[in-house]
């Protein structure tokens, strides 16, 4: 494993775990799901659960989700398989 260097990762969203509930299921969700390949990181500091992606691994979604949007079949894929979870 590569040595953790915050200043490597750029915050995504965070969400404030007393007005929501974070699950360590939605966590695993989204580090298993589609935005696995930035090789992500979750935080929480007893109030924020802090959802990272690693910077030079933001090109790899950029370039996943481009290949989606510009077909019409891909794209009706994704929204099927959105859609049956």
């Amino acid at each position: 494993m590569e040595k953790f260097n915050p200043k490597d990762y750029q915050t995504l969203f965070r969400l404030d775990v007393e007005k929501g509930r974070v699950t360590g299921m939605l966590s695993d969700f989204i580090i298993r799901g589609s935005l696995g390949p930035a090789n992500p990181i979750i935080t929480f500091d007893g109030k924020w659960w802090t959802f990272r992606l690693q910077k030079k691994s933001e090109i790899v979604l950029a370039k996943k989700g481009l290949r989606i949007f510009k077909s019409k079949d891909a794209y009706s894929n994704m929204r099927k398989n959105l859609g049956s979870i």
